[in-house]
């Protein structure tokens, strides 16, 4: 993945979609590769991230994601194909 890419990740079921805006090769020293990703439409997400951290006092949400937790996302092909779906269900 590089800066500019659309990526997915799932949350208990929520999807989110961001834009991966750095990418930081073996930033822990662990040697995988964290993304910094800005999240579009993540107010649920937010929500959750906010109630898991009042109950459990700590912080929950990571500052960077790890090249497992995120996806490469084909923004043209998911269009479509969701616009198939679309006209399927119609």
């Amino acid at each position: 993945m590089k800066i500019g890419d659309f990526v997915r990740n799932s949350h208990h079921g929520l999807q989110r979609y961001g834009k991966v805006i750095k990418v930081l090769k073996n930033f822990k020293g662990d040697s995988w590769t964290y993304f910094d990703v800005e999240w579009i439409d993540d107010e649920k997400y937010q929500k959750a991230v906010r109630n898991i951290e009042e109950k459990s006092n700590r912080k929950y949400e990571p500052e960077y994601y790890r090249a497992d937790q995120v996806q490469t996302l084909d923004l043209n092909k998911t269009l479509k194909t969701l616009l198939k779906l679309q006209k399927n269900a119609e």
